[in-house]
């Protein structure tokens, strides 16, 4: 299948899931994320604002309460920026996702970690989003090399899907049943303890 038959297929079966599944399993994953979250290395996190049954992490907040967390504001030329999180000055965005009114933008640079949402992933941590890049253009946009981790329920992480020159791959991606990570050195020490299977 190509990027646009994998991106449908997969948001049909998200679509029709069940609340209870989406919570159950999005609380497993939020779990096993710990490896990551529990290391003081990374401090400020990079959220999202969950929609249509994705993982719902936006409430790592509230575990997690020693950490700085922002999420994303996109815009109509492509290009993505963050603002600190403050559920007090959230609004929907054309897609319907929550995001912040503030105009004061925050340093990506200052990054420790981002927690990134997808369509599909794959075995060599490559990525399939909604197809309309803003990710990969803030991935490319920065110099630091920031971990990047995605989450999904695992009908979603495939052994191969399509890539392109642009798309960024992850460094982790985790899901209910299991992880896979990269062998970047930068990050391969602090991952030690990330490795599959995790348990269900």
């Amino acid at each position: 299948m190509n990027k646009n038959e994998i991106r449908d297929f997969t948001l049909k079966i998200r679509n029709r899931l069940h609340h209870y599944f989406v919570a159950q399993k999005s609380q497993i994953i939020v779990n096993n994320l710990s490896c990551v979250l529990n290391n003081k290395r990374y401090k400020n996190i990079l959220i999202f604002m969950e929609i249509k049954n994705e993982i719902s992490i936006s409430n790592i907040t509230t575990q997690y309460k020693n950490k700085n967390f922002f999420i994303p504001k996109t815009f109509k030329d492509g290009s993505m920026k963050i603002n600190t999180l403050d559920r007090d000055k959230l609004s929907k965005n054309k897609f319907g996702i929550l995001e912040s009114e503030d105009t004061n933008y925050a340093d990506p640079e200052t990054l420790d970690l981002i927690i990134v949402p997808g369509i599909a992933f794959d075995q060599n941590l490559n990525r399939i989003g909604y197809g309309k890049g803003f990710y990969d253009r803030f991935f490319s946009s920065i110099k630091k090399n920031i971990l990047k981790a995605g989450v999904c329920y695992d009908f979603q992480l495939h052994e191969k899907i399509p890539n392109d020159p642009t798309d960024i791959k992850m460094d982790l991606v985790i899901s209910e049943k299991q992880s896979v990570i990269s062998n970047n050195p930068e990050f391969s020490r602090t991952l030690t303890s990330c490795y599959s299977p995790v348990p269900e």
